[in-house]
Formats: C-alpha cells, structure tokens, sequence
C-alpha cells in the first residue's frame, strides 16, 4: 500500500488552507475547492510513493533550473512562491474562470503539478485578471447604479404621465356627457323650430287669406285705374249677383319687378278684398266660367300664399297636367294637398312622389 500523505496545502484566491488529504478531497467533491489546485506533501516535505519516473525526474531538473533563475532575480518585481504550491496558467482557464480539466483523468488532473507551477508571470496574469475583474464589477455598478435612477425617473415620468390621463379621462367623460345633453337639446330644438315653421307658415297665409292675384290683365292700367277695371271685369265676366253688397276691393298694384317686353306675360296683379268670402267666390266662379278673357288676353285667378306653401303647389304642376290629359278630375286644396277622384273614389296625396306611385300602380 501507498502511504496517504498526511498535509495538503491549498492556494485559492483568499489565501492558504491546511487540512489532510482527505478531508480536502471530500470538499472538493462537493465543490468547496473547484477553484483551487493543491499539491498533498508527506512528512518532511517530500512525498512518498513509487520510484520517479523519467519525465517527473526531467520535470524537477526543469524546477530546479527555474529555481537558479529566481535566485538570480531576487530583489526584481514579481512574486515568490512557496514551494509545492500549483498556480494554473491564465491559458489553462476554463471560460467560466475555473482550471482545466482533462476529461480521461477527471478532476484527478488537478491535483497533478504542472510545468509553470513556480512561474511569477502566471501569478501576474491572475492577479491582473483579478483586478480587471474588479474594475469590470465597480463599472457595472456603477452603470447599474446610474440604470437605477434613470428607472427611479422614468417611474416618476410614468406617474406624471397616468395622472394626466385620468384627468383627460375624466374631461372626456365630462365633456361626452356635455354632448349628449347638447345632441338631445338640438334634437328638442329641431323639432320645435320645425314645429314653428308650419305655425309661421299657417299665419301667413292666414294673413293673406284676403288677396287674389290675377295674371293676364293687360299692362299700362296703373292707379287708380287699377282698381276700377279689374272690379268692371270681375261684375261683368262672373256675374254680380254672386257678391255681397258690400263688395269692396281696398288695394291693387302689380307684383314688384321690371316691365315686360311686348308679347311677353304682363305682370300679375296682386288685390286685397275687405271679405274673405267675395275672394272665395271669385275663385269659384272663375273655375265655373273658365276661360275668361278681357282684351283678347285671357285671365286667370289665383289665391295668395305664401313663399313656402307657393312652392309646395307648383311642385305638383307636371301631375295636374298629366291628370288632364287623362281627362281625371282633381283639384289642389289648402294649403297643398292634391285631391284626386278615380273610379268614384278620391286619393289625397301631399307630396308629389306619392301621386306619381299611385299612378304607376294604377297605370295612368
């Protein structure tokens, strides 16, 4: 049996430990010197085993060289070593910083002396790696430290940033129910002002319930003249005895507007009777004695409406004209609605678009 040394001695980075052999070996299966190499010694400062072979023979005259050269250096920078301590070169590191290990042997090849065990420079390089290793760590805390606040303020900005956007949140819930409450007034405000339309509207021609226009009397009448002749053709043509006695026409001028041309449409002249009734009947009776001439111009009578209702009506022109062609009574009443009577059957209709459905469906 081979005699087990009694001493290691272990360098590591924090200095050197003492233990025996096995005691070492059982910390470093479990990973307690994974970063360190150490060299077991026995009594005396030799170690006992078998007889030496030529290579560790070749490999302690190398040492011993090695150990002139730094006798002749003594006083030089560097660092001495104790004897029988491994330091591992900076090339035999793993990149993980730990010594390399060969995979036949296994973690036993640490525990074999290498050639450069007492070379300074491969302490050198460790220790400059230590400290560059230093500097690298002292620069990342210092970029952490700097990457904190910068977090730290972009934090800060975020709060700033959530607090704004619950306010706008907040005048944008304000604001949408301000809208909601301005769509439904204007929707209250639409209809009334619809509703006031048709009222303004009703009251005008209410106002207007009294003029006649008749278009086709002949131009040059003005005056006072225009009131005595239109009344010696109304007497004449319709017939007197259809008016009341207090007949009375209280003012007569022309529509507004330049003078025709010769053989163009005189302008229509616009009469404000003192009843409602006589108006009335003029337009009856006229519809009853149709055509009506004077001058060789024939005349025609026509109730005053306002702008509004004036436009409703002349937009069922084209209808009453192809009614009398077909030969289909009918007849516009107030303020506008057309009155149809077909088969012995009346239809009422108060916009344009529905007269002309009807006829399409009734093939007229």
């Amino acid at each position: 049996m081979e005699p087990v040394p009694q001493k290691c001695y272990i360098f590591c980075l924090s200095g050197y430990i003492t233990g025996c052999e096995s005691w070492v070996k059982e910390k470093g299966k479990k990973g307690v010197f994974n970063h360190c190499v150490f060299r077991g010694e026995g009594p005396g400062g030799k170690s006992k085993g078998k007889k030496k072979s030529k290579e560790e023979e070749e490999r302690e005259e190398r040492k011993e060289g090695k150990k002139e050269k730094e006798g002749k250096n003594k006083g030089k920078p560097g660092v001495n070593l104790k004897k029988n301590f491994i330091i591992p070169q900076a090339e035999e590191l793993s990149e993980d910083g730990r010594p390399e290990v060969d995979p036949e042997k296994g973690e036993e090849s640490l525990l074999t002396p290498t050639e450069n065990e007492h070379d300074p420079l491969a302490l050198e390089k460790i220790l400059c790696a230590v400290k560059n290793n230093g500097i690298l760590m002292q620069g990342m805390a210092t970029q952490l430290g700097s990457m904190q606040s910068d977090i730290s303020l972009i934090r800060e900005d975020l709060a700033k940033i959530r607090d704004r956007v619950l306010n706008v949140e907040k005048t944008v819930d304000s604001l949408q129910s301000d809208v909601d409450m301005l769509k439904s007034k204007t929707l209250i405000s639409v209809s009334e002002n619809h509703r006031l339309q048709i009222k303004l509207e009703d009251l005008e021609n209410r106002s207007r319930r009294y003029n006649i226009r008749i278009v086709g009397f002949p131009e040059g009448v003005e005056g006072r003249q225009l009131i005595e002749q239109p009344k010696d053709v109304i007497f004449n043509n319709l017939g007197d005895e259809h008016f009341s006695c207090t007949f009375q026409i209280e003012r007569a001028h022309r529509i507004p507007g330049g003078k025709p041309i010769p053989g163009k449409l005189p302008r229509a002249i616009l009469m404000k009777l003192l009843l409602s009734m006589d108006r009335d009947t003029i337009l009856r009776r006229a519809r009853e004695c149709s055509p009506i001439e004077h001058q060789g111009t024939k005349l025609l009578f026509f109730p005053d409406f306002a702008r509004e209702t004036q436009e409703k009506r002349r937009s069922f022109a084209e209808i009453k004209k192809h009614l009398a062609a077909k030969d289909i009574k009918y007849s516009l009443q107030y303020p506008a609605k057309l009155r149809v009577i077909y088969n012995g059957a009346f239809q009422f209709f108060e916009k344009p678009e529905q007269a002309r459905e009807w006829m399409e469906r009734m093939g007229i």
